[in-house]
């Protein structure tokens, strides 16, 4: 009786605190995006209450470079599972009017825009997803790059 209560404790433990080889605070765990700043406030709500880092990617319709980064990088299969522990926000400005607001406040410049906030964190991180002008970064220079942010994915 003693050997599957220790089996039980060691499989929840591993559940909920051990993923895809990462240590995690957060059992956190979505691949699913919050939509319009107006969503910002139940995201970072959501985010302190599991100990989980929170994404703001900013874009713009009409943005190429936004483009490029959706579908090479961002929404590809290899980054979804990278930011599952991960709450994340994708904003708008030219359809939010909150999220123009944001993007004033935060002093953004341009598309897109990837900001992360971990834990510990009390004001956002840029991460560049191009690098050396057009060029974007691979899975994983980004997922390294994500995680050199401190945090813990």
């Amino acid at each position: 009786m003693k050997k599957l209560l220790v089996i039980a404790l060691l499989a929840f433990g591993v559940k909920y605190f051990y993923f895809d080889g990462h240590y995690s605070a957060s059992t956190y765990a979505s691949t699913d995006w919050f939509d319009g700043a107006h969503q910002l406030e139940a995201a970072t709500r959501l985010a302190r209450d599991n100990k989980a880092p929170l994404l703001v990617y900013v874009y713009a319709d009409w943005c190429g470079y936004c483009k490029k980064f959706e579908k090479e990088l961002l929404y590809t299969s290899q980054i979804s599972a990278d930011l599952k522990h991960v709450v994340k926000v994708r904003m708008n400005p030219d359809k939010d009017g909150l999220a123009k607001a944001f993007e004033k406040e935060n002093a953004l410049t341009g598309y897109p825009t990837v900001l992360l906030k971990s834990t510990a964190d009390t004001s956002f991180k840029q991460v560049f997803p191009f690098t050396r002008g057009s060029t974007l970064m691979s899975a994983n220079e980004f997922a390294s790059s994500v995680r050199g942010r401190d945090l813990m994915l």
